[in-house]
């Protein structure tokens, strides 16, 4: 008995007009191939969701991606409404608190390490963490829990995520506007290792010149808004412009240079590093000690310890007269700081290498001396 055929054959659209063409023109002949599955959408059509982003290669996230991102974590709603890029903004508080809302910024879920769990890359959207372009990003990685900050990379018009590595996190490529920047994971975050800073070369922190503190022309003083506080770095009374300066925590003294002070042949003190969870802190200040000359190119260096509503913790000091830039590296809970040193000249008895940790509030040189 011969099994009934339906005709004509039952064809998906997409695929039955190929198919009755070849038909129409060759009947069953030998030759007409079976056509190839056609994507009803386009792949430039294709998109990730709207709270996640694919990693089958490099990702690329616009600042002004329209898409909407998804809810954001309790922890780093808390996290960023401390940040300073928060607080210096205008807008940043109200009644002495901050203003922060989860709509200031969009949320993506990205893989960062290709360990099966999304991460979070975070960019701002209000406009005190963006303008024109450009916003002001942060990664975090998520294990299940808890999230933690990777990075805090300052304003870019977007980030990319490079390809897959042979196991850990990706790097990162940031675009500025005075080009492209590359974060590399170093231990437990991502840092720039060849970004410059002003005095120093800086791995994950935000200095001043990067557009988050203000300065008070009737004073000369620069003003940065930190986790415990307003800091203020001023001339001490109305001397000239080579006398002492004081360093204020929210309205407090904690270091006084000059003729009757610390560093007298160093007195202005300049901010050079900002480093956010640097455990046990919340956050850690680097500073850099200049003269009013040129017999050393940055001399010595300190760091202050704060934590969120906590006593600051102040280091001693590195005795540094450059040579060139210090290197500044974050790992885990310690900071290192290399000093390239500077060789012998015939107006510099020259300066060795030399090698440094602050972990804990303590400073530790890694150096046998």
């Amino acid at each position: 008995m011969t099994a009934s055929r339906t005709w004509p054959p039952r064809l998906h659209p997409w695929r039955a007009a190929p198919v009755m063409a070849c038909v129409l023109a060759l009947g069953f002949a030998a030759g007409c191939e079976r056509p190839a599955a056609v994507d009803p959408q386009p792949a430039a059509a294709r998109i990730a969701p709207a709270d996640s982003v694919g990693l089958d290669g490099p990702v690329r996230i616009e600042a002004l991606d329209p898409r909407p991102g998804t809810q954001l974590p309790a922890d780093i709603a808390r996290a960023l409404s401390s940040d300073a890029r928060v607080l210096d903004c205008a807008e940043g508080t109200h009644a002495g608190a901050s203003a922060f809302a989860p709509d200031w910024v969009v949320a993506r879920r990205v893989n960062l390490d290709d360990d099966g769990r999304d991460d979070w890359v975070v960019h701002g959207r209000h406009r005190c963490l963006a303008a024109g372009d450009a916003a002001d990003w942060w990664l975090y990685a998520d294990d299940g829990t808890r999230r933690r900050l990777l990075l805090a990379a300052g304003r870019a018009r977007a980030m990319e995520l490079q390809a897959p590595r042979n196991g850990g996190f990706r790097d990162v490529v940031f675009q500025r506007d005075g080009g492209a920047v590359r974060a590399s994971y170093r231990g437990t975050a991502y840092v720039f290792p060849t970004l410059q800073r002003t005095g120093a070369t800086a791995g994950t922190g935000t200095t001043l010149d990067s557009g988050r503190s203000t300065a008070s022309p009737a004073n000369g003083a620069q003003v940065v808004q930190t986790v415990a506080g307003r800091l203020e770095i001023s001339p001490a009374g109305t001397g000239t412009h080579g006398d002492a300066h004081v360093v204020r925590l929210d309205g407090r003294e904690l270091l006084r240079t000059g003729a009757d002070g610390a560093f007298a042949d160093f007195p202005l003190p300049r901010l050079v590093a900002r480093y956010p969870a640097l455990a046990p802190f919340d956050e850690v200040l680097v500073f850099q000690q200049h003269m009013y000359g040129n017999a050393c190119s940055g001399g010595p260096l300190w760091m202050l310890g704060l934590r969120r509503g906590g006593a600051a913790v102040r280091s001693a000091a590195i005795d540094y007269c450059g040579g060139g830039d210090p290197v500044l590296q974050a790992d885990g809970a310690a900071l290192r700081v290399t000093l390239p040193g500077a060789p012998a000249s015939g107006a510099h008895a020259g300066q060795a290498p030399q090698r440094w940790e602050f972990r804990d509030g303590e400073l530790h040189r890694l150096d046998t001396p």
